[in-house]
């Protein structure tokens, strides 16, 4: 069964949505792309307790361990700041 790593997260899908993120980080980063997780506050808060924003956490976690060991800078940015560069 396909999987998204969206929000309205369930506890026994977190596993299969962290790795499908970890994954698509993975390889937007290979291809030197760009890697946008879009997220509002109340969607996120959905689902089955802090599930949503923990995914969140260790994905940027993760982002950022895997451009700091190639020498990249992470940025995070709201898409009001994007949208002015």
């Amino acid at each position: 069964m396909p999987r998204k790593y969206t929000w309205y997260l369930k506890r026994d899908q977190y596993d299969a949505g962290i790795n499908l993120a970890k994954h698509d980080f993975d390889a937007c980063l290979a291809a030197g792309l760009s890697f946008v997780p879009i997220c509002h506050v109340s969607p996120i808060e959905e689902g089955d307790a802090d599930c949503g924003y923990a995914l969140y956490r260790e994905l940027i976690r993760y982002a950022r361990e895997q451009a700091d060991k190639r020498g990249l800078t992470l940025v995070s940015a709201t898409m009001a700041n994007v949208a002015k560069s």
